[in-house]
């Protein structure tokens, strides 16, 4: 066991929390992108991650301008999911792009002018936009954990109808499928997930969980079950081995997440290239 092992495995009573987050919000917002990026609407996840940093700040300043007892986890995880049923709710295939664009534009806007305003939780804000090594406590993690459990078993019993519905909605509703409330659930979840995971590990990288897997696992698949499975897959491998490699390296976690995140992508299309020659 080399050195680098050695030290990351001392640090588990510190990073251990933040490790085991990530890879199991890693694994759920893969698995969740898979639908995102199929049905082209990576921008909505974009607007979303954004929207969730907003709520974070958002919840600082209330509590600190106002002396409301706001947690930010929970302002953040209300803003996604009503930004997600907002942008996704009404549409069988994309939302209408000016409202993704305005509500990207807004949120950005909104966070920059909060920052500006919270002094004393500057450095907070700033790791929840970008990820932090030690900003994943007990309760935190908990909390992820508890949600992601809970999505992800609302997934796998309903695969085949939220498949079904997303993509072939006509049919779906000929077999008697309620598509509006599939998508419904679908969409809440990716909301609700992204808005937890914004605030224990930050906007960039869960942007980059809910993307960069699933278009490797869709560049590499043969059919839709199995790229479920492997974004999955490759989104815990994303979170958990970017921690690996931030701390060997020194480099910033969500950074780190991110490019580990691009580089599979990068194999993927290069392997899949391969194959088909």
């Amino acid at each position: 066991m080399n050195a680098s092992a050695v030290n990351f495995i001392a640090a588990w009573p510190l990073l251990g929390d933040a490790v085991i987050a990530a890879i199991v919000l890693g694994f759920t917002l893969a698995w969740l992108g898979v639908y995102i990026v199929e049905r082209r609407m990576v921008f909505v996840a974009a607007a979303v991650t954004q929207v969730a940093g907003a709520g974070v700040a958002l919840g600082y300043f209330l509590a600190i301008a106002f002396d409301w007892p706001l947690d930010p986890l929970a302002v953040a995880a209300f803003l996604t999911t009503a930004a997600m049923a907002l942008l996704a709710g009404g549409s069988q295939n994309r939302p209408r792009d000016a409202w993704v664009g305005a509500v990207f534009a807004a949120a950005s806007a909104m966070t920059l002018l909060l920052e500006s305003q919270i002094v004393v939780e500057a450095h907070d804000i700033h790791a929840i936009l970008f990820g932090s090594a030690v900003l994943v406590g007990p309760g935190d993690l908990a909390l992820a954990g508890a949600i992601c459990l809970a999505v992800m078993a609302v997934q796998i019993a309903g695969r085949q109808g939220f498949g079904f519905a997303g993509f072939y909605p006509t049919a779906a509703r000929v077999q008697g499928l309620p598509v509006m409330q599939l998508n419904l659930v679908l969409f809440l979840s990716f909301g609700l997930v992204v808005g937890i995971g914004s605030r224990a590990l930050g906007a960039m990288p869960v942007f980059a969980f809910a993307v960069l897997p699933p278009l490797a696992a869709l560049a590499l698949a043969r059919n839709f079950a199995t790229a479920l499975a492997l974004a999955a897959g490759l989104g815990a491998l994303t979170g958990g081995g970017g921690y690996f490699l931030a701390f060997v390296l020194d480099q910033p976690v969500g950074a780190t997440q991110s490019a580990l995140g691009c580089g599979l992508w990068l194999l993927a299309l290069f392997v899949a290239k391969f194959r088909s020659a």
